[in-house]
This record gives structure tokens, sequence and C-alpha cells, in this order.
């Protein structure tokens, strides 16, 4: 009993930070900020850059959909359609869009791809993949894009260059153990389960009746063995497409920074936004607001950028990741799969 009341306690705790983190953030950084600056740099934003931008934002989930069809085909059936996975990803963007590290949009996924073709385990274990793969090729960049940067004397960058170079050898590690041993030792095996109990745990708590489609698996140990030695032929063209989605996203980000009127190069959203990846993962407030805000101010003033302006770069990308979001609701209302959340 003093077990369930403490966890409740603690459950109670995160909440109340989980809500109020990002409105006391978001009020310090006005309180701090120059409006009138902030809404002459609005004014004068160069629109055909921010469009072009904004275009490139759908295509990062169209790569991102492209990636969970190849990795289903490879590792649950060959013919599941290309139609079902676009779909659902963008249904699964619009779902999960304020849960934090993404966690909504991969549970709406698993479920979808479970009631459709079985096997929680498999679609699972696809969904770990997929965030093995992003932080890998994450740390990758930020370990390529630093020697480019002019600002190595830094403390804060120069810690994040040693946190990702641990992140990218830990997990090259993991998969080359992984792949080699799988059959002699039950870790594998083990992290499958823990991840799906907390997913099932997740459930419950929903107001989504996704548990109805679920069904208790079998041969968990075989499956998981299976699916992690057919992962590894997979892996060339999987970590292309992660580096693709990456390589768009910081791309959409310099876009968004030249219609602001400054001149950075190329490798500084680059390296910053894998950062911004690992930092957007902290389930510390919804949609990563007021964290988000927090943290271009941080990172993009390292590089000379002034607080106003990375306030309205850090606005300008989520209304990118919004119009994704708008699109997947657009889908979702049009699709006969929404009756999956129903």
């Amino acid at each position: 009993m003093p077990k369930t009341k403490s966890r409740k306690t603690w459950r109670l705790i995160q909440k109340i930070f989980y809500y109020t983190i990002p409105p006391v953030i978001l009020v310090y950084i006005f309180m701090n900020i120059d409006i009138n600056s902030f809404f002459t740099s609005l004014k004068n934003i160069e629109l055909n850059y921010y469009l072009l931008a904004l275009v490139l934002y759908p295509l990062l989930i169209c790569v991102g959909a492209y990636r969970w069809y190849y990795l289903k085909r490879r590792m649950i059936k060959p013919d599941i359609p290309l139609s079902f996975s676009m779909n659902n990803y963008w249904i699964g963007r619009s779902v999960g869009f304020l849960a934090p590290g993404s966690i909504g949009w991969d549970i709406y996924r698993i479920i979808a791809a479970t009631r459709k073709y079985g096997s929680l385990v498999k679609n699972t274990f696809v969904a770990v993949i997929e965030k093995f793969l992003g932080l890998t090729v994450c740390s990758l960049i930020i370990i390529v894009a630093f020697p480019f940067l002019d600002i190595s004397s830094n403390d804060v960058i120069n810690r994040i260059m040693i946190f990702a170079y641990i992140i990218f050898f830990s997990l090259v590690v993991f998969v080359a153990i992984g792949g080699l041993f799988s059959r002699r030792f039950e870790f594998l095996t083990k992290i499958a389960r823990r991840v799906q109990k907390s997913l099932l745990d997740r459930l419950k708590s929903t107001r989504f009746k996704f548990s109805q489609y679920l069904k208790k698996e079998t041969e968990e140990d075989q499956e998981i063995k299976y699916n992690f030695r057919k992962f590894i032929p997979s892996l060339p063209v999987s970590l292309i497409l992660s580096i693709i989605i990456q390589l768009i996203a910081s791309f959409a980000i310099y876009l968004i920074i030249r219609s602001l009127n400054y001149d950075l190069p190329y490798y500084v959203p680059l390296f910053i936004a894998p950062v911004m990846t690992f930092i957007f993962m902290l389930p510390i407030s919804f949609g990563s607001l007021g964290i988000r805000e927090g943290a271009y101010i941080f990172f993009y003033g390292i590089f000379g950028m002034d607080q106003e302006a990375a306030l309205l770069l850090s606005f300008l990308t989520l209304s990118g990741a919004l119009f994704t979001v708008l699109i997947g609701a657009i889908v979702l209302q049009v699709s006969s799969v929404r009756k999956i959340i129903e």
C-alpha cells in the first residue's frame, strides 16, 4: 500500500511538472526578449525561403513512412502495402504529436500494424529498431559536423561531442553483440519484454480502445532472435533513410534561418538538429513546448543568433511540424482506419 501511494504521488508530481514547465519557461523567455525586435523579425521574413522549407516537412514524413514500410516488409510480412504504411504513419503523426519522445506516434503505429497483420512483438521490435537507428544517425551526424564548426572551445559543445561518441559507439557495439550472439544471450528478449510491458501499461491509461486489438503472443524468444538477425541485412538501407531524414530536417531549418536574413552555414543546423532530437525525447513537457524555445535560444545563441530571432526560428520550425500534424489529421478524417482510435 505505501508503495502504491508513493507511486501515485510521484506520478502526480510528474504531471504537475509536465504541465507547468512549458508555460513557466515561455513566460520567462518573453519577459527577457525585446518584443518589438521579435515582431520586426517576423515582418521581415523572406517568404520564399520559408515556404520552401515548409514543403520539406511533408517530405520528411514520407521518408519516415517508407523506412517503416521497408522494415516491416523485411521483418514482418513481405506483402505489406506501402499505402498502409503511409496512411498510418501520417495518422500517427497527428495522434501522437503532443506525447514526449513521439511515444504516442509509436504506440499508434504499433497497434495499427498489430491489428492489421498481428504480431505485437515484431511490430514493437520494429519501433525499437527505428529508435536505435535515429539515435545512431543523430550521434553520427553530430560527430561528422563538429569539425566544421569554428567553436570547439565551447564547453557545452565539447560535452555534446563526448555524449555523441558514447551513444554512437555504444549502439554500434550493441548491434554487433546482438547480431553475433543473439542465440546465446537472452538480453535482447528481456529488453523486448520490458518494452512490450511498458507499451501495454501505457495503453491501459489511454482513452483510446487500442487494447481490444491486442492478442497474447507466443514464442516470443524465437521471434525476437529471428527479427534481430533479419534486421542486419536491412541495416544499410535503413541507415541511409535515417540519414536522409536528418539531412532534410536540417536543410529545412537552414532555409528558415535564411528566411530570417541570417547567413549561418548549413553545418550549424546540421549539428544542432540532432542535438534537439535528443532533447525533445526527454519526457518533461507536452510537445516539447517551452523546452524547444529555450533550447533554440541557447544553442543558436552560441552561433551568434539573437534571442528574438532564435525564438522566432523555434516557432517557425514548430509551424512546419504542425503542418504535418494538420495533414495527418486530414488523412485521419478521410481514412477508414479512423475507427482504430474511436
